[in-house]
């Protein structure tokens, strides 16, 4: 899985760096607070480049090593995303506040929804994350009934905010471990169900001939935490048809989630 990295007193070494882009090696991103107040952001870099880049850099920032799911391999779909509404897709840019996102939420479809924003999949190179920094715009709180990691960079405030599981080691803060691994993360990048998973529709087909027990067993050995539970997974609410198209009364979000998304029931 992906994985990110906060800086608050240490820099990462190349070593470090060189493992987690070899664990997650679809695409580096980093953001930091300029000299300007605002967050600046690169992303779609290379190895070298990070290093270089981050000796000079006063504390803390935060790196992203990305490991492609939904919207599949793209520099814009590295991490981080702006905040706003549209948040629109650059490689680089200054802007109030941003995400940064280590996990997957498989129906971010239906949570844009639920939050009154349309995407039409034909026009829009889209992932879960980004859909996570549209909504977040409004309401940050939506984080809180989300599996994963997330770090909120905040020019206004001058914060950079964690949200799930990290792991402290000598000034960095990590969202997981698992680039430590390499064994591991060769068995997943080699096996069949990843090549699917790549892809979300034809991984959905893909998985309709394998067992539930079979697919549980698999995800909970090798990416724990990425779907989140049963419950959350099945949600289908359907969809509204315009931007601003309020989402039906009826859906299958738990009390809470209605409540946190800002559903009118």
């Amino acid at each position: 899985m992906c994985v990110i990295l906060l800086a608050e007193s240490q820099r990462p070494s190349l070593e470090i760096l060189t493992k987690c882009n070899n664990a997650n090696s679809h695409g580096i991103g980093i953001a930091w607070i300029n000299k300007n107040e605002k967050v600046q952001y690169k992303k779609g870099i290379e190895l070298n480049e990070l290093y270089n880049l981050i000796q000079d850099l006063s504390f803390p920032f935060s790196v992203h090593f990305r490991l492609a799911s939904s919207g599949g391999k793209s520099e814009l779909l590295c991490h981080p995303f702006e905040i706003t509404r549209e948040s629109e897709l650059k490689l680089n840019g200054e802007c109030d506040k941003v995400l940064m996102h280590n996990g997957h939420i498989y129906n971010w479809k239906e949570y844009l929804a639920a939050a009154g924003i349309y995407i039409s999949d034909d026009k829009e190179l889209m992932s879960d994350s980004r859909a996570i920094a549209m909504i977040a715009f409004n309401n940050e709180k939506f984080l809180s009934i989300l599996n994963g990691c997330f770090v909120i960079i905040d020019s206004l405030g001058k914060k950079f905010r964690m949200f799930g599981d990290f792991k402290e080691e000598e000034g960095i803060h990590y969202s997981n471990m698992f680039w430590k691994f390499e064994r591991m993360h060769s068995h997943i990048f080699n096996h069949e169900y990843y090549e699917h998973y790549c892809n979300e529709e034809s991984y959905i087909n893909s998985i309709k001939n394998i067992s539930r027990k079979e697919r549980r067993r698999f995800w909970k050995k090798y990416t724990p935490g990425w779907f989140g539970n049963e419950e959350t997974v099945n949600n289908n609410p359907q969809l509204p048809t315009r931007i601003h198209e309020q989402p039906p009364e009826y859906n299958k979000f738990s009390d809470n989630t209605q409540k946190i998304l800002g559903y009118k029931i």
